[in-house]
């Protein structure tokens, strides 16, 4: 969410080429020449083409989406039909082409073997030639047309993912109910499926039609046994389509669990301080990791059933064969090895689309059907309804249908007890038909970027008033505006989070404010500051509503407005309730702040350049349950593939039979072998079909361990990093690791690989077959795969590059949906959605545009390894033509049989192995946030420690970076009494109590008692001293599981703690669901994380601002709480408020990270000129 100044992005070359440079990708060759001379970098990235903008096509969407949505019509596919329809109807008329080209190629290929099998004088040579030059050409153009339909279908396919993730995300902004699990996997894993669907939907049916054309091909060869080739094809697409339904269950399923695990991930992350401080990291560990292993067995088993589907696919071909040649010799026909080479050409030539793209195509359609059905529930949800409450108490007594009223200028001060829906309130005002007002929320929301940048928040930049706003809300020589905020604002203390928030709001120059209680996180000398300069000087001719349970800024104010369970009640200070008029907002909105000092895109992150590093593949085979099981399971693909081998070689020499009979029918010895392969040929087919169930099954089981050992040591090593790290790197980057990155992990590294291992093997198998016609082949052979070597070499420095490229600009769109639903009340009321939208879309382009680069790099290396295979099969041609009185016609049907198969199977190795290293840069990534600092938690364990709880600061220094916070605390806490500490807002007061469970590194000693905490063990330090810090932190998840995750104390003593807070009568059940989205106000959350310290009884309590938002009555429950369940504890408490100053024991004034005062507040009173008394003095006046 970083408004970055507009940078000058070059032309996609693709724009402006012509024809023929499109038709052969050589507009491509510029960018393979920097790539290979240098890494590329994000400037390097085109410009999106302007047809797969994202504003353009999310637009597209939604307006027909709300379209369908008014005639109760509501349907994906159907929307997809009316943007998308005609553009994909027009790319699949062209598949008339390769139609032709399939009809023609078996023709051409027995023509020519039957040159060899001719006598020479009836078949001449010069129409061989002919013949050769024809397949040629007819090769070359399946290549050209194959490419080129490739690489409009992936970029088509892109636009369909631009356009769907567009539309989702501006659903995100209108729902009432988003989690950000939910969200990112909506993005990443079911719009992505749309990718994968839409390329093998195509490829399926351009396979379909060539599958009618080819088994015509068969007819006219083999006659009626092409009924029971149709026979098996239909048995075996009935199989996988059975398959497909219980691979649609699965599928649904697993991406619940992911889901499930995405959320439970980024609240660990957003709460990570405090799941370090309660030592809860290993209870959500297990947690996250328990959902993962179901995650990926179900997804195992969706493999397991694909590579099934393929299995029975791969067999049915050779058992095709066999039977056809079976069937003709039974009935009596005599076959030449023109036909019989033309009958396995074919049924060849149906194994790419049987044995993986109708498989594929089958998986694609369930995995579809259930990426559909999430899109359209999401898309379907409900919409944020402004009539409905969004807390649990009663709707608001309004006598009126709406909250219409008239002001003067001035302030209205809004009070009332916790819970009675102040907040609520305000989000009533601003949704009625108010077109100019700005509003601040309760708790401070901040985005990624600088903080100027989160004050202007897409408004123009005004000097003269971002000067003053900064002044009145005591910003001006505090912070920095270029500073770059982190998430959640991290980096800046409670106070300044709330001035920044509050001023964002009165930046803009509206009628109204809806200030909700942001004055109560600052010190009664800032507040008091910032109520009288912006409240009622800079604010005094607009109007001012103002949630406070101050009782001197209510004094102050204009008028009064008392809320309690949801009924309205004023005081004598009437509220006149009539027509509210409004003016326009003459603010000028724009997506760009001038002048910034700092505009770099915050969530760029730290790139790895060159080779993928050989750790990343040592790791992940070590991941596999070790090397060894790897090169055992590529033992059995070796060995599966002997089989294979000899099941073709078999084959060839059956063809070589079946001639010797055609030519002589009497041939004793012939008979003899047709009758042994007619045995032999189907016991190798059957165990080289068991050898592959069996090998495939094993290494998915590896997989699947890897998937789980390395997401285990990610999120461990994340979990226990220092603090530092977080502070460092947004929860979007961090978060992209665990969905898209981890979704690569779990499919695609593990079946490229396997898909290699199988490769490799194929074509070892293919050479030595080639080799056995020619050893001419064999140099050939060598060579053709050195000059592909050379290619990769070429084009896998720009591909990785891209690659990576792809990947780090994806990180900014899951950052920005995660900062979008943590703003997303103050997002709504502010009106601001469309520059969220459009922020979105600026971050979405640069996406796509990365993604389309890489796309058509990879289709023109493609294409340049297929046409090296067609100058490949011409000299195959050629050879034979050469050797034409050296050479059998089975030899030259089995080399032109081993050549077409080399060709393919040489390309499949060279782009499996392009793509894994490509696809490696996932692990690399991960690994990558493997290797951060980790906590220190080695120490000392002391028995019955602490005690008595008596804390020492000796000489304490600590500061973040260069700048110190702290400068030479030196004081004493005593044991079992209640010691204040308070100060101005940003004065270190947070920075000082959280030392205590050394969350950072200081310098100096920290003492309880008497034993210094640096020697410590981290887990024993941290399970001895509670915090309840500013943040009122919820997870998702049971009421107890909120407490006591950890189930260490029983449920009499939770019911107990909640007795204490007045709680009890909101939970029926420990097991009641709370969470992020809970219902329960921030006063009542605050309560709740107040339970969790009751329960614990620690020897040293902190408690960071708890009564900052509260009323008085809550107020003191929280005291009356501090007195009963703390008496033997030692408490630290941090607090803006001295209505019970004076029953501490002692208070600490900390003024600029130095000890002012400290010592018994009566005594500190007697210092009329002392901080404290000032302070108190201002306090009492409350």
């Amino acid at each position: 969410m970083n408004y970055e100044k507009k940078t000058h992005k070059p032309l996609n070359p693709v724009k402006s080429t012509n024809f023929f440079s499109k038709l052969f990708f050589t507009y491509t060759a510029k960018l393979f020449l920097k790539g290979y001379n240098k890494e590329l970098i994000e400037s390097d990235i085109y410009q999106v083409l302007p047809s797969y903008e994202s504003k353009q096509l999310g637009q597209k969407l939604e307006k027909e989406w709300t379209k369908q949505a008014r005639n109760n019509r509501n349907s994906l596919p159907h929307l997809l039909f009316k943007c998308f329809g005609k553009e994909y109807f027009l790319l699949v008329l062209t598949l008339i082409i390769p139609l032709t080209l399939t009809a023609v190629k078996p023709r051409l290929t027995k023509r020519f073997i039957l040159y060899f099998a001719s006598d020479r004088t009836t078949f001449p040579k010069s129409e061989a030639c002919a013949y050769g030059a024809l397949l040629v050409l007819v090769e070359f153009a399946t290549v050209l047309y194959v490419n080129n339909f490739d690489r409009r279908i992936i970029t088509f396919s892109l636009k369909i993912r631009a356009g769907l993730t567009s539309l989702i995300y501006r659903r995100v902004l209108d729902l009432k109910s988003v989690s950000i699990g939910r969200s990112v996997n909506l993005i990443t894993k079911d719009v992505s499926e749309f990718e994968e669907f839409l390329l093998m939907v195509t490829l399926m049916l351009r396979d379909v039609l060539n599958i009618l054309v080819l088994c015509y091909v068969l007819y006219t060869e083999a006659g009626w046994l092409f009924v029971i080739l149709i026979f098996i094809i239909v048995t075996a697409v009935t199989i996988s389509g059975i398959l497909a339904f219980f691979v649609k269950k699965l599928q649904v399923r697993t991406l619940a669990k992911t889901d499930m695990r995405l959320q439970t991930t980024k609240e660990v992350l957003g709460g990570i301080s405090l799941i370090k401080y309660y030592q809860w990291g290993d209870y959500y560990q297990h947690k996250i990791q328990e959902i993962r292993k179901k995650e990926v067995s179900l997804l195992t088993k969706v493999f397991i059933l694909l590579s099934t589907s393929i299995i029975i696919s791969s067999s049915v071909i050779d058992f095709s064969w066999y039977i056809i040649v079976v069937g003709l010799i039974f009935s009596g026909v005599k076959s030449n090895v023109g036909t019989l080479f033309v009958i396995l050409n074919s049924l060849n030539a149906l194994r790419l689309p049987l044995q993986h793209v109708l498989p594929r195509a089958v998986l694609e359609f369930a995995t579809i059907i259930a990426a559909i059905t999430r899109i359209e529930n999401f898309l379907r949800a409900t919409s944020r309804n402004i009539d409905e409450p969004s807390t649990n108490i009663p709707l608001l007594s309004v006598k009126t249908p709406h909250v219409e009223f008239e002001y003067s200028s001035g302030i209205t001060a809004i009070t009332g007890p916790v819970g009675g829906g102040k907040t609520y309130f305000l989000t009533i005002l601003a949704k009625e038909d108010m077109k100019s007002f700005a509003y601040a929320s309760q708790e401070p929301w901040l985005f990624p970027a600088t903080i100027k940048q989160n004050i202007l928040f897409g408004s123009g930049f005004d000097q003269a008033r971002y000067l003053e706003v900064l002044r009145v809300c005591a910003l001006l020589d505090e912070v920095q505006d270029s500073t770059v905020v982190a998430d959640k604002g991290a980096n800046l203390s409670k106070g300044q989070q709330a001035r920044i928030n509050l001023a964002r709001a009165v930046y803009k120059d509206c009628d109204v404010y809806l200030i909700d209680d942001c004055l109560c996180h600052l010190d009664v000398m800032v507040a008091d500051f910032v109520y009288e300069e912006c409240l009622r000087k800079f604010l005094k001719d607009k109007i001012t509503l103002v949630v406070t349970q101050n009782v001197q800024h209510i004094g102050n104010s204009d008028r009064l407005v008392t809320i309690e369970n949801g009924t309205i009640k004023s005081d004598d200070k009437q509220l006149v309730k009539k027509k509210f008029t409004t003016k326009e907002n003459t603010t000028t909105e724009t997506k760009l702040v001038e002048n910034l000092e700092a505009d770099d895109n915050v969530y760029q992150e730290v790139k790895a350049s060159g080779k993928v590093k050989l750790e990343a593949y040592q790791k992940y085979l070590e991941a596999c349950d070790g090397i060894s099981k790897i090169f055992g399971i590529f033992f059995l693909v070796v060995l599966t593939q002997v089989l294979k081998t000899s099941v073709i070689k078999l084959q060839a020499n059956w063809i070589r039979t079946e001639q010797l009979i055609f030519k002589n029918s009497t041939t004793t010895k012939a008979l003899e072998n047709r009758q042994r392969m007619i045995y032999v040929l189907p016991i190798l087919i059957i165990a080289a079909t068991v050898l592959f169930i069996v090998n495939t099954t094993l290494y998915w089981f590896l997989a699947k361990k890897a998937s789980i050992s390395i997401h285990k040591l990610l999120l461990s090593k994340i979990v226990n990093s220092s603090i530092e790290f977080f502070n460092s790197h947004f929860a979007g980057n961090i978060l992209n690791r665990f969905s898209e990155d981890m979704l690569y992990l779990d499919e695609f590294v593990p079946r490229t690989f396997y898909d290699m291992l199988r490769n490799i093997a194929a074509t070892t198998g293919i050479i030595i077959l080639a080799a056995t016609v020619n050893v001419y082949f064999l140099i050939a052979c060598l060579a053709f795969g050195a000059i592909i070597i050379t290619l990769r070499m070429i084009y896998i420095r720009t591909g990785r590059a891209l690659k990576r490229l792809e990947f780090s600009t994806r990180s900014p769109l899951v950052g920005h949906i995660n900062a979008t639903l943590e703003g997303l009340a103050t997002i709504r009321i502010s009106k601001q959605q469309n520059l969220q939208r459009e922020e979105f879309d600026k971050r979405q382009n640069l996406y796509t545009s990365a993604s389309y680069m890489y796309m058509t790099c990879e289709k023109a290396f493609h294409f340049t390894i297929d046409s090296c295979g067609v100058c490949f099969s011409t000299f195959a041609i050629i050879l034979f033509l050469v050797l034409d009185e050296d050479i059998s016609s089975d030899n030259v049907g089995l080399g032109l049989l081993q050549i077409f198969l080399l060709t393919i199977t040489q390309q499949f190795l060279c782009r499996s192995w392009t793509r894994l290293e490509n696809y490696m840069t996932t692990v690399e990534r991960i690994l990558q946030y493997t290797k951060q600092k980790q906590e220190t938690k080695n120490g000392v364990v002391v028995t019955n420690w602490p005690s008595e709880g008596e804390i020492r600061y000796e000489h304490v220094y600590f500061g973040y970076n260069t700048t110190n916070v702290l400068n030479d605390l030196n004081f004493v806490v005593k044991s079992k009494t209640k010691f204040a500490i308070v100060g101005r807002t940003a004065a270190g007061k947070t920075s000082l109590t959280s030392l205590l469970l050394r969350p950072y590194g200081f310098k100096g000693n920290i003492f309880i008692d008497n034993i210094d905490i640096a020697t410590l063990s981290l887990d024993l330090l941290r399970s001895n001293v509670f915090i309840i810090s500013q943040e009122s932190t919820l997870f998702s998840g049971s009421l107890r599981d909120n407490i006591d995750p950890t189930k260490k104390f029983s449920d009499d003593e939770i019911w107990q703690a909640l007795k204490m807070v007045h709680l009890a009568g909101l939970f029926q059940s420990l097991e009641d669901k709370i969470g992020q989205d809970t219902n329960l106000s921030a006063g009542q959350q605050r309560l709740v994380c107040l339970c969790r310290a009751i329960v614990r009884k620690s020897k040293v309590v902190i408690l960071d601002e708890v009564t900052a938002n509260v009323d008085s009555d809550t107020e003191s429950v929280i005291h009356s709480v501090i007195s009963s369940s703390f008496g033997d504890s030692t408490v630290i408490v941090i607090t803006h408020k001295f209505r019970y100053i004076l029953g501490f024991d002692n208070v600490l004034v900390l003024d600029n990270g130095t000890v002012a005062q400290v010592g018994d507040p009566r005594r500190l009173l007697e210092d009329r000129n002392g901080i404290f008394y000032k302070l108190y003095e201002k306090n009492h006046k409350q």
